[in-house]
């Protein structure tokens, strides 16, 4: 009589490891340090229409700063304080929450705009949350504070009269 064969198979794994390697090549990268600041930390709306002039608007920003731009990040940030927008200034709303820094950027900045019914004194703070691709540096949050003023609209002096030149002497 025959006896009936028996496949056996047998799964053997195998795992090598260098000595003090790092596990991977994105193990030993460090996550870039991101800092933000206010330019300038004053944005003010200087209402001209009593002297029939448009309004002059002085933008401020957030600034974003990083160390190291070897690769793309997103930055999620919180804003804070009394000043509201659409009422005390403009902000894109796509933008709002985070900023993109692409490869090679090292900077990114995020405008504020005042607008003519904001309050003066009024406060935005903002504050970079942590992530998972970058480090929180410092400074990690910046303030702009608002400001309305009304312009002087005193006449400006007048132009002045040229004077005649002294004839030249020949001779």
């Amino acid at each position: 009589m025959r006896r009936p064969r028996v496949l056996v198979a047998l799964t053997l794994s195998i795992a090598l490891a260098a000595i003090g390697a790092a596990a991977s090549p994105a193990a030993a990268q460090v996550a870039p340090t991101v800092t933000v600041t206010a330019d300038p930390d004053v944005a003010q709306y200087t209402d001209v229409s009593s002297c029939g002039a448009a309004a002059e608007v002085q933008m401020g920003a957030f600034e974003f700063t990083r160390d190291d731009a070897a690769t793309g990040v997103s930055v999620e940030y919180s804003l804070s304080g009394d000043a509201q927008n659409g009422t005390d200034y403009a902000s894109d709303p796509l933008r709002l929450g985070h900023v993109d820094l692409l490869v090679g950027e090292t900077t990114a900045s995020i405008p504020i705009e005042p607008v003519d019914t904001l309050q003066t004194g009024r406060a935005l703070t903002l504050t970079i949350e942590p992530g998972p691709d970058y480090q929180v540096g410092s400074p990690a949050s910046a303030t702009i504070t608002f400001a309305l003023a009304v312009a002087d609209c005193a006449a400006p002096p007048p132009p002045a009269v040229p004077q005649p030149l002294a004839p030249a002497f020949t001779g």
